[in-house]
């Protein structure tokens, strides 16, 4: 298995546990927020949404396109985002099927700085697992301790 399968069966287990976790959590908790500058599930479902398109396109054609929100249409409820999120996933995929492996060490400019592909790579993938806590504590927070 190469580096780059290796990200995607990573990237593919924690869309599974994303998912599984917001699914796991009651309606009324979706757009529930802890205080004025905490962010609700919903929040964390649509900048997953809009960051893999970005991200997928960044590492298709090596340069930032655009701001996160211009990425893609925004779904209306959490099955559409699911659906869209899922598909957005695939082409993620694919696209790091064909990554030469030997660029992956190439630095771009980043809004926020210079970062290599490997980063802008994993990204996804770490953005998953952090959103997933951030579930998780919501439902620790209200009474749900299991795995989910």
């Amino acid at each position: 298995m190469t580096y780059l399968e290796s990200i995607i069966l990573l990237t593919r287990n924690a869309v599974d546990t994303f998912f599984r976790n917001v699914h796991a959590t009651p309606e009324e908790l979706l757009t529930w927020k802890g205080s004025e500058k905490t962010r609700t599930i919903m929040e964390m479902v649509s900048e997953v949404h809009t960051t893999t398109s970005w991200n997928t396109k960044l590492i298709q054609d090596r340069t930032p396109a655009g701001e996160w929100n211009d990425a893609v249409e925004t779904p209306s409820t959490l099955t559409e985002y699911e659906a869209v999120i899922r598909a957005l996933f695939e082409e993620f995929y694919a696209v790091l099927a064909a990554f030469p492996q030997e660029e992956l060490t190439t630095m771009v400019e980043l809004p926020w700085g210079t970062m290599s592909l490997l980063d802008v790579i994993v990204y996804p993938y770490w953005n998953l697992n952090w959103h997933t806590g951030q579930i998780a504590y919501i439902q620790l927070l209200h009474g749900d301790g299991e795995m989910h």
